[in-house]
């Protein structure tokens, strides 16, 4: 009964694990298509439309860290740690490239897929350049890489977070599981107990009863003589 229990509770927990997984994913996915597709509507140059859209991108990705924390997901947040190394990595790409100290680094087709990870946060270049009126790539850059860093880090906060949490819960179901077996193996220790103390009792009735019969039996006898 036990084993049936434990079978479909993990059966349960799966089904809401890819539940949660294929909800975060759809949602990521969604935006990023979503932000990418209306940031090549807008006109090339970068205004308030494309900063919003870039920020809505921002705070899709920590929703979706926050289902991979709340639902303890840790393929989403692993994903989101990926993602954010390979935000990070096209940033210094682009810093150094935009510095002149070094000049195509990214051969075909790892350029345009650098690219296409990094265009639903290319509406941030609207507040490098309300920062500063020179050098707005090279502090587009430096921000993206700066807000990949944060991402990363969060990430790897939450995925060692619910780490924690899922090994407390396996200890704790543990520690449930041999307090159970416990209390079961000391009721049925006391019930082998008394099983054994209740057969000298029967016998002692029993031999108390053969004793009376014996002297009822002597008695009569003794009478008849």
């Amino acid at each position: 009964m036990v084993t049936g229990m434990s079978a479909s509770r993990n059966l349960r927990v799966k089904k809401e694990w890819v539940v949660w997984l294929t909800a975060g994913l759809a949602v990521w996915i969604t935006g990023a298509f979503l932000s990418t597709a209306y940031l090549d509507r807008l006109n090339p140059e970068i205004g308030k439309q494309h900063c919003a859209a870039s920020c809505l991108y921002l705070v899709i990705l920590l929703a979706v860290m926050a289902i991979g924390n709340f639902a303890r997901v840790r393929t989403l947040l692993t994903l989101e740690m990926l993602y954010g190394s390979a935000i990070f990595f096209r940033a210094v790409v682009g810093t150094l490239t935009a510095l002149l100290i070094l000049e195509n680094p990214l051969a075909a087709p790892w350029d345009g897929i650098f690219d296409a990870l990094v265009r639903p946060l290319a509406g941030l270049e609207y507040v490098a350049a309300q920062l500063t009126a020179h050098f707005v790539t090279e502090i587009y850059w430096v921000g993206l890489g700066l807000s990949a860093t944060i991402i990363i880090f969060l990430a790897c906060a939450s995925f060692m977070a619910v780490s924690s949490r899922i090994v407390r819960e396996e200890e704790w179901g543990r520690t449930r599981k041999k307090k159970s077996g416990e209390k079961k193996a000391a009721a049925q220790k006391q019930g082998n107990k008394k099983t054994a103390s209740g057969i000298p009792a029967k016998k002692a009735v029993r031999t108390k009863s053969v004793a009376r019969l014996e002297q009822t039996g002597k008695a009569v006898q003794k009478i008849k003589k």
